[in-house]
């Protein structure tokens, strides 16, 4: 199907098609006026059908059909106009062909407007227009959906070009449950001042069924005898982990045949059970319903309620919004999350070597390589650390009781997505009394250093999530680990002994995965100290996947940590394999020679110490001369380290620039921690052109200029622009579409308001005192969505005056942050 935009033929003969296209296509038009405007709709007749056909100036609109299926949807599209007067029109005429034609909809087209201040590269925004479009997407509750491979649509093509994305696509939220499994990429402009769309909309490939524990199971009767006789399978032998590896692969097994057998699809049940309910409400029409009818209609309609209560509960726990409960939304809410979150995690193609791969085994061949390097292949060290050994922690190595290894698994979430055995924490809860002995023997087995079989339990998929908008290559996602159920067990039950002793063993200005310290604090030390300094600001290349394992225990030992659980460090990382999941299908395994894993409990804290290591040789540094007093006695501290951004203040002289990039060249050839020169930046304040040409040869990063991005917040030693807090306003809008709204009962939105809309402001308030009109303006969006489910509120609709619902609920209100008062707390902290 092809849509075609700005045409500029006032006559589209059917010879001219055949030309362009071919025999097979079919088309409407919508002529031009002069050489302005102009649309054209072809599809070809043998995949595609199309009718009751409306044609106005600036829009086609049809229903459209695909022959092989039942799938038919509206389908307008549009050419919108340039003058603010005619989008007024344009717009109205848009609201009048939707009220005629309910259903699933998509409208696509050169819109010739945007709604965010994204859309455009420049802030000479049409705000009255902005606003115009943004309330008409709400009303028609559309969602537009995500352009994979570019920012922008259209470009003015000059030397400082205007890039706007006006050409989009929106669609209904019936049209998003009727095609999930959709792609929307954008073309070469070739002779266009134009991207052209590419939508395609059966892009997901087919994917293996792994086992995943189905927290509905819980819920049935006969649920528990399943797992007790299914564990008390023999198993020969006396390996504590293979033995338990065997009972819940045996667990596993039973419960997805029992699954299969007595409860099946739920959606396919409740389908049938609610067409014997409209046959029967038929039948009633023109005869009596005998007794027995009316009985099994009664007994059917209770069924379908327990039914829609387990698809909900399902479709829940596919979402994984762990935030919400199951009564707080519908499952049509859920289910569209699920896909959402599906189609968001899909990666169609990848850029390997400057060549794009395409092919699902191609993909999948190249992660392998590209992630067995990282992770496959250890580290030789160009240095080593001189480090003395450190007093003794002690209680760090105690047996494990099992009242401590039942207080991890009671606080694990119950729902998080598993790992390669499929089962969640919500299994162990419900089951602790029949599989406790082998867990807890499986426990003091490791206790007591019995490594054989480890393996077996300490695996892990590698899923990707994307770093920016448009991932191209794989360095532009984030590999995340789905750990064994019990090998997250073990490194919860070591996290929760290190948690109370980190303080102790880290220095003030590291912050992160430290109890007691916030990323408010960090950015608020930089920003402090960003007055009269310079700054430098690193980022370390595959921070977690590069740690050296000899390193990593040597500090160990300098910290004081006992040998054995130096050992259960060693076997933990020794043990360790990975499968990367790409679009849901597992690769072949890696087996780990460095790295840490994100997604385990104990590796940040053991990531922390790494880097509490570069802190000392900077500090050291400073202590012994290397680097030059910063000049201010108020600055309590040269470098800001949060995880792996690490923010260093130092004079732009030469000496000071060679001393600090040969501290990191050390601390790279001792921990495998290098620099991404490509990320690092050094922000100047107050320096010569001299000096800024010196920080760019020495230290070879890129210089930027306030604000700057730092932990998610913008940098700046004054205030923010308007158009930066616009961004924000505008980001805040993102999160309630009113679809979304629609779908969620009001204590779903009060959860929502809390959990995203206000958290989103808040961070950034800790930069600045946010303008008077952002905070009423992200105040006027969180009321309109708890009370309406939308971005906007009519006169008379608060049920409850604003300042009210702020207050906390002990005092009468809801609990909902007012931003003025937090703001103002986090920077006085």
């Amino acid at each position: 199907m092809l849509c075609l935009q700005e045409t500029k033929l006032d006559v589209v003969s059917d010879s001219l098609i055949a030309d362009m296209l071919g025999a097979l296509f079919d088309h409407v038009e919508a002529p031009s006026v002069g050489l302005s405007g102009g649309l054209l709709l072809a599809c070809r007749h043998d995949i595609w059908a199309i009718s009751a056909v409306e044609v106005w100036h600036r829009s086609i609109t049809a229903r459209v059909q695909v022959l092989s299926s039942s799938t038919n949807w509206w389908l307008t599209v549009v050419y919108g106009p340039c003058s603010a007067v005619e989008r007024v029109e344009f717009l109205r005429e848009l609201r009048n062909l939707r009220a005629v034609q309910p259903g699933p909809w998509m409208i696509c087209g050169d819109f010739n407007m945007i709604y965010l201040a994204a859309d455009k590269n420049n802030s000479r925004l049409d705000r009255r227009s902005m606003r115009l479009f943004s309330d008409f997407l709400g009303d028609m509750a559309l969602s537009g959906l995500h352009l994979n491979g570019r920012l922008y649509t259209w470009s003015n093509q000059r030397e400082h070009p205007t890039l706007e994305r006006i050409d989009r696509v929106f669609v209904s939220s019936d049209w998003l449950e009727l095609l999930p499994n959709h792609w929307l990429r954008s073309l070469s402009s070739d002779c266009s001042d134009h991207s052209p769309l590419l939508l395609q909309t059966c892009c997901v490939p087919w994917a293996k069924r792994r086992f995943r524990f189905e927290s509905v199971w819980t819920k049935f009767l006969g649920f528990l005898d399943v797992v007790r006789d299914a564990w008390a399978c023999p198993v020969v032998g006396f390996d504590r982990c293979r033995t338990l590896d065997a009972k819940l692969r045996s667990t596993a097994a039973a419960l997805k045949g029992w699954s299969n057998r007595h409860i099946g699809s739920v959606r396919l049940q409740l389908a049938m059970a609610r067409e014997l309910i409209f046959q029967f409400d038929s039948a009633e029409e023109v005869r009596d319903l005998l007794p027995h009818e009316i009985a099994f209609r009664g007994q059917l309609k209770l069924r379908c309620l327990g039914l829609a209560s387990m698809a909900r509960t399902i479709a829940r726990q596919r979402s994984r919004l762990l935030f919400l409960e199951t009564g707080d939304a519908n499952m049509k809410f859920f289910h569209l999350q699920a896909c959402h979150k599906s189609r968001k995690s899909f990666i169609p193609e990848l850029r390997v070597d400057g060549s794009q791969v395409l092919d699902p085994d191609r993909m999948a061949e190249a992660l392998y390589n590209h992630y067995n390097i990282v992770l496959g292949q250890s580290f030789l060290r160009g240095h080593r650390l001189d480090f003395g050994l450190g007093s003794l922690l002690r209680g760090l190595d105690h047996c494990f009781t099992e009242e401590e290894i039942w207080g991890i698994i009671r606080e694990m979430p119950s729902e998080k997505a598993p790992g390669p055995d499929g089962f969640t924490g919500l299994f162990f809860k419900t089951t602790w009394s029949i599989i406790k002995e082998d867990v807890v023997n499986a426990v003091n087995a490791f206790w007591s250093l019995d490594y054989r079989s480890l393996y077996l339990v300490n695996d892990a998929y590698l899923v990707l999530l994307k770093k920016k908008d448009q991932p191209k290559e794989i360095k532009d996602y984030r590999p995340i680990s789905l750990i064994h159920s019990f090998g997250k067990l073990l490194t919860k039950l070591l996290a929760n002994r290190l948690a109370p002793r980190l303080d102790g063993l880290v220095m003030k200005n590291q912050c992160a995965f430290i109890k007691g310290r916030s990323i408010h604090d960090c950015f608020r030390a930089v920003q402090l100290s960003c007055r009269l300094l310079h700054r430098k600001k690193v980022d370390i290349a595959r921070a977690f996947d590069s740690v050296s394992w000899p390193f990593l225990l040597e500090l160990l030992e300098h910290l004081g940590f006992p040998r054995r659980w130096r050992d259960w460090i060693s076997l933990l990382l020794q043990a360790s394999s990975t499968k990367i999941l790409l679009n849901g299908n597992p690769g072949r395994r890696i087996c780990h020679a460095r790295g840490l894993r994100q997604g385990d409990p104990l590796s940040p804290m053991l990531f922390v110490l790494v880097m509490g290591v570069l802190n000392a040789l900077i500090k050291l540094a400073e202590e012994i001369g290397l680097l030059s007093p910063l000049g201010q006695q108020a600055i309590r501290s040269r470098a800001s380290l949060y995880a792996d951004d690490l923010v260093i203040f130092v004079r732009p002289a030469r000496q000071d620039l060679l001393a600090l990039r040969s501290i990191l060249d050390v601390f790279a050839g001792c921990s495998g921690l290098c620099p991404n020169l490509v990320k690092c930046s050094a922000t100047p304040i107050r320096c010569s052109d001299e000096e800024l040409v010196r920080v760019q040869s020495i230290l070879g990063c890129q210089l930027t200029q306030f604000p700057c991005p730092y932990l998610g917040v913008p940098l700046s030693t004054r205030k923010l622009s308007r158009s930066l807090e616009q961004e924000l306003v505008d980001k805040v809008a993102r999160r309630i579409p009113r679809w979304k709204g629609k779908l969620l009962s009001v204590a779903g939105r009060l959860v929502l308001i809390k959990s995203t809309l206000s958290a989103i402001p808040v961070h950034i308030s800790i930069a600045t005192c946010l303008f008077g009109w952002a905070i009423r303006a992200i105040d006027r969006l969180r009321r309109a969505f708890l009370w309406s489910g939308s971005d906007i509120l009519g006169c008379g609709h608060s049920k409850v005056a604003w300042p009210t619902l702020c207050r906390p609920v002990e005092y009468g209100g809801l609990g909902i942050t007012d931003l003025s008062l937090l703001g103002l707390a986090l920077r006085v902290r």
